[in-house]
């Protein structure tokens, strides 16, 4: 061109003068690569052209050749398989447990509720896909199919060494291995599978979590708090606590209580009672006690003495 000037144009382009000119090197990597910087966008009417829709893609086939037909059967019983079909459009992920391990949580499967079995197959789906190096470079929180509203069920993605684990709030398991891995859909997985589902069931259904984080934004908490060692520690004790209560009857515990709420308990008052070096502010502290007292009390007495006593602080005159 004249003046020494270079000019870029698409090979399928019609124009009888370059679309750009360069401007300037902004990186070079001699027998590598070079990033310039052009004075105008390249545009291609091939580039343009809308790509072809993925093919139909029959997930539950799928699974169920990959030695996964035990966990896509639920999925087609309890109808969470369309849900986890229509995500495809925008990426999939699946977790999937084997034949044998879906066996063995089979009875604790079976007790659930209906919303419980369809959140808890929810909770194996992410809608977005990501191959395992894609997992690797980006650990964090991810959303399952499950979270809908103010109930999120989400895990964290941490690399461990080679490995790649998925954690949640009171365990953690290891993808095995990868079954299907074509965009827009993989297929991973994993061990100690059934660990990981009674861990999802204990974990409630984030009433107490809500609450406590709801009390604590209010309270003015930095948000830095929300990922300090011991914040996480309070509400993991904290959310066993009170979805332990919740499934306890009031006639089963009225007058007593059980080891394993009792044992909570202690931990969760000597957490916010003891301070330590870049401990998390009182008030914070407080607000978990004060969730697991409310749950606890409400657990021990019965909707009549609930009733009585809110009557009793509101109406009553005070002498």
């Amino acid at each position: 061109m004249k003046g020494g000037k270079v000019g870029f144009t698409p090979t399928d382009s019609d124009a009888d003068e370059p679309m750009a000119t360069f401007v300037k090197s902004i990186q070079e990597m001699p027998y590598n690569i070079s990033v310039i910087q052009i004075s105008h966008t390249l545009s291609s009417p091939s580039a343009e052209a809308p790509t072809a829709a993925p093919a139909d893609i029959n997930l539950i086939s799928l699974l169920a050749r990959q030695g996964c037909k035990s966990f896509s059967g639920m999925l087609t019983a309890q109808g969470a398989d369309d849900v986890f079909t229509e995500s495809i459009k925008e990426g999939l992920i699946v977790f999937c447990p084997s034949d044998d391990v879906v066996k063995s949580f089979a009875p604790s499967y079976k007790n659930l509720t209906a919303a419980g079995k369809t959140s808890l197959l929810l909770y194996h789906g992410v809608g977005v896909y990501e191959s395992m190096d894609m997992l690797r470079s980006g650990a964090g929180s991810r959303n399952t199919l499950a979270t809908e509203g103010a109930k999120k069920f989400d895990f964290t993605v941490k690399n461990d060494g080679d490995d790649v684990k998925i954690v949640t709030k009171l365990n953690s398991a290891t993808i095995t291995g990868t079954l299907i891995d074509k965009d827009p859909v993989a297929v991973y997985q994993m061990d100690e599978w059934r660990k990981w589902l009674v861990s999802w069931e204990e974990g409630g259904d984030g009433d107490a979590e809500l609450f406590v984080q709801t009390l604590n934004v209010i309270g003015g908490s930095h948000e830095s708090s929300l990922s300090h060692p011991k914040y996480q520690r309070l509400l993991e004790v904290t959310t066993r606590i009170c979805h332990q209560l919740q499934k306890l009857k009031v006639k089963e515990i009225q007058g007593c209580g059980t080891v394993e709420v009792e044992s909570d308990m202690q931990e969760l008052v000597k957490l916010v009672l003891t301070k330590s070096s870049g401990d998390l502010d009182c008030h914070t502290k407080q607000n978990f006690l004060t969730i697991a007292r409310s749950f606890y009390y409400t657990a021990h007495c019965s909707t009549d003495i609930i009733g009585f006593h809110i009557d009793k602080v509101l109406f009553e005159r005070l002498v």
